[in-house]
């Protein structure tokens, strides 16, 4: 599909595709229906010109109260009913329209967001254990593990409460990028979360609850309410009570699980593929210096890159 991208822009900026165009005539799309009687005929011509879209949605809507709201699966849409919309309700908390029956509670009742670990200024080293900061959330909704810091944890007791989790969220609490979130990425190490960081907690299996924070965590207003929260210092800052009693639209329990259950393999696929990625960037900057100082040939860089590109093929560095 990117290539096939790249293809078509180079064709549009070359004018290729244009040239294409000028060669090949468009094919003429006649559309057809068929009537049993004139009088059908008529009647669907005389739709077209007063508005046939208002007449159709009128005429199915009356067929809908007439046979029921049950909808046929596995046929054509023109065979199909059609399905009335949920009622819409106004909110003035949130000022839109919400589906009635939903409830406006706040981003705690899904799940509560705490603060990371304040370390000392002692512990920071080269090596030893990582920790994501402010930094590293990107605006992607992704966590640059590529330049962690390092934490010396020998003979330290840190509660696992912060270390985060593959499928967590974690969310920047100061700074101008404040209310920037990411999701934690696979890795073969701990990560453990600093201080300003908050850190949504989504239980031993994150993904499963992932799907529905995460969107709704992308609304507009989320982020708007964070500015407005955060404003009104030099620096701006927001607490995790601050974030915790943020209005979140929740719908009907039955609503969410399944929404999560649809939705999760995506972002298990998301997770899998953001580490084969990172494994691949890896592999490249160990290998690239070996090629180019003629330590590995070509066939062996690229057996290699066919091993990372398995899942369940290990390679070693050395």
């Amino acid at each position: 599909m990117t290539n096939d991208l790249y293809r078509r822009f180079y064709e549009h900026y070359t004018g290729q595709g244009a040239d294409w165009t000028k060669t090949h005539k468009p094919k003429k799309i006649i559309h057809w229906e068929q009537f049993n009687t004139q009088d059908e005929a008529r009647r669907r011509e005389e739709e077209l010109k007063t508005g046939f879209s208002r007449t159709w949605l009128q005429r199915e809507y009356e067929k809908i109260k007439k046979y029921g709201y049950k909808a046929i699966d596995g046929l054509p849409a023109h065979q199909t009913r059609l399905m009335p919309a949920g009622k819409m309700v106004y909110n003035a908390e949130l000022k839109r329209e919400i589906p009635e029956g939903w409830e406006v509670g706040n981003i705690g009742n899904y799940c509560i967001s705490t603060g990371g670990f304040a370390f000392k200024s002692s512990w920071w080293t080269n090596k030893g254990v990582s920790v994501v900061k402010i930094k590293d959330i990107q605006e992607d909704y992704t966590i640059d593990i590529s330049n962690l810091a390092k934490v010396d944890l020998t003979d330290k007791k840190i509660d696992d409460k912060f270390k985060a989790k593959p499928g967590d969220i974690l969310i920047a609490m100061t700074g101008a990028t404040v209310g920037k979130y990411g999701i934690v990425p696979i890795t073969d190490y701990s990560i453990y979360v600093n201080q300003r960081v908050g850190y949504f907690n989504l239980g031993k299996e994150p993904t499963d609850k992932l799907p529905y924070l995460i969107n709704s965590l992308n609304q507009p207003y989320f982020r708007e309410m964070i500015f407005s929260l955060a404003s009104g210092a030099a620096q701006p800052n927001i607490s995790n009570e601050q974030i915790n009693r943020i209005s979140l639209v929740i719908a009907d329990r039955t609503i969410v699980n399944n929404y999560n259950l649809k939705f999760a393999p995506f972002y298990k696929t998301i997770l899998n593929n953001q580490r084969q990625n990172q494994q691949l960037t890896e592999l490249r900057d160990w290998l690239l210096p070996m090629l180019m100082n003629g330590q590995v040939t070509v066939k062996e860089a690229e057996e290699r890159l066919s091993m990372a590109a398995e899942p369940n093929v290990e390679y070693k560095k050395g």
